[in-house]
């Protein structure tokens, strides 16, 4: 029996990706099973796609914890979430994917440095939850990290409040790290990981170019047999 396809759509603050999840939920998405309301396609979001995962992530913001400890609750909140999809046997588009939940939500960056051995350890158990159950694909949005940088001033977001009081340099720095570790999965699965930079691409060019990737996915689903 073929696996569904799940595509985790993911990529730093500021990329664009939730301006892109938003025009494809809307009425102008030119990709048609989202809109049918007969469609086997299904969004959901990380970590929020389950209760647990709603109910972790204030603990984590509540409690200062070594960031090993952060990640270990994101193993369970993450598992339930990925559960949750896998019962629901749809397609599935994935706002957020596994590594930026991990690096902004629960200090994947920290916990790297801390015990790198217990954070792959985390992070690739979570993976093969997934890649068990449905043919994943990852869709990554990113920019440079200074393009980043002015996005988010230009929104007026307060980022002391969002990431604990973060200098300029240590966002970018985290931005960084997180483009590394994004291609490092493509290095690991090229085949089924897609690159969409949208340093100058409008609003309208980025939903066409993720429409010509989601074809594409489409077309390799059809074609694994």
């Amino acid at each position: 029996m073929k696996k569904p396809i799940l595509i985790e759509i993911d990529g730093p603050e500021g990329a664009s990706k939730s301006t892109l999840i938003g025009a494809l939920q809307g009425k102008a998405s030119p990709i048609v099973e989202f809109k049918s309301a007969t469609s086997n396609w299904k969004f959901c979001r990380l970590p929020g796609t389950s209760k647990l995962g709603e109910y972790l992530r204030p603990v984590v913001k509540e409690f200062k914890m070594l960031p090993q400890t952060s990640l270990g609750i994101a193993l369970a909140g993450m598992s339930d979430a990925y559960q949750d999809m896998i019962n629901s046997k749809c397609n599935i588009i994935v706002d957020r994917g596994l590594t930026s939940v991990l690096m902004y939500q629960f200090n994947l960056d920290g916990a790297y440095k801390a015990n790198p051995i217990l954070a792959e350890t985390i992070y690739d158990t979570l993976r093969r939850q997934v890649e068990a159950a449905f043919d994943y694909y990852r869709v990554i949005v990113w920019a440079h990290p200074s393009i980043i940088v002015d996005r988010l001033s230009k929104r007026g977001i307060d980022k002391k409040d969002k990431y604990d009081s973060l200098s300029e340099a240590q966002f970018a720095e985290m931005v960084d790290t997180y483009i590394k570790l994004a291609k490092d999965e493509v290095h690991f699965n090229e085949e089924k990981t897609f690159l969409l930079n949208t340093d100058k691409l409008t609003i309208e060019e980025e939903v066409k170019s993720f429409e010509d990737i989601f074809n594409h996915i489409k077309g390799m689903h059809e074609k694994d047999i």
